[in-house]
């Protein structure tokens, strides 16, 4: 993992500079000892595995078989989507029905999954992952001098109850790839040639043959 900086602005409208430093060999292997300090815990107090959640997912009707074969048909056609308007070589117009076609393809298997997604945040792994991700952002996040935010872990869980915004920040961009959106195929095209969506994006997308209108490559 890399170093992530952030900025959170006070009430005066001045920026404060904080970030996560990529950790050592040692915070990583304590870490670890706490995820696996955490998985033993949640297995003794009756914790699911993730292995077994797809079986605990259908009992529940959380999961059915009627929902995992659209979401297997959704993945297909992304899939094939993709591969198309990578390749470019045809109507710019057709391009953006593809784009917009993947955006709601990809919103529907989101919201199909959603019920499922929670489910694993409570298995054993998904609880030891949570309790690893917060020990590794109460030792990495730091300010601009590169003095530790939180005083101690207890520090850490108090500063979190308290929705405190420098931890909040911290933590969500630990635990997930908050470029996440802009990265997608459908996203970067939009932006490129549906500036209207106003998504702003950091990498350009990659179009190995030009689109065509009215079956003239255009320029870029």
């Amino acid at each position: 993992m890399k170093t992530i900086e952030f900025e959170i602005k006070n009430e005066d409208g001045s920026a404060v500079t904080y970030k996560v430093e990529s950790p050592s060999v040692k915070e990583r292997q304590e870490g670890r000892r706490v995820y696996n300090q955490t998985f033993r815990e949640a297995i003794k107090s009756g914790a699911w595995l993730r292995a077994q959640i797809g079986e605990l997912a259908k009992e529940t009707g959380i999961w059915n078989e009627e929902k995992e074969l659209r979401v297997n048909e959704i993945n297909a056609e992304m899939v094939r989507l993709e591969k198309k308007l990578e390749a470019g070589g045809y109507e710019l117009e057709e391009a953006k029905k593809d784009a917009l076609e993947m955006q709601k393809l990809r919103d529907e298997s989101f919201k199909l999954s959603l019920e499922f997604a929670a489910l694993l945040q409570h298995t054993a792994e998904g609880q030891a992952q949570s309790v690893e991700n917060d020990y590794m952002v109460y030792l990495c996040l730091k300010d601009a001098s590169g003095k530790r935010y939180c005083a101690s872990y207890d520090d850490y869980l108090q500063k979190k109850d308290a929705d405190d915004v420098v931890v909040a920040n911290a933590l969500i961009r630990y635990s997930y790839d908050v470029d996440f959106y802009e990265k997608l195929p459908e996203v970067k095209f939009m932006n490129k040639f549906m500036p209207e969506t106003k998504v702003e994006v950091k990498e350009e997308v990659v179009v190995p043959q030009p689109f065509l209108v009215n079956g003239v490559a255009i320029s870029e």
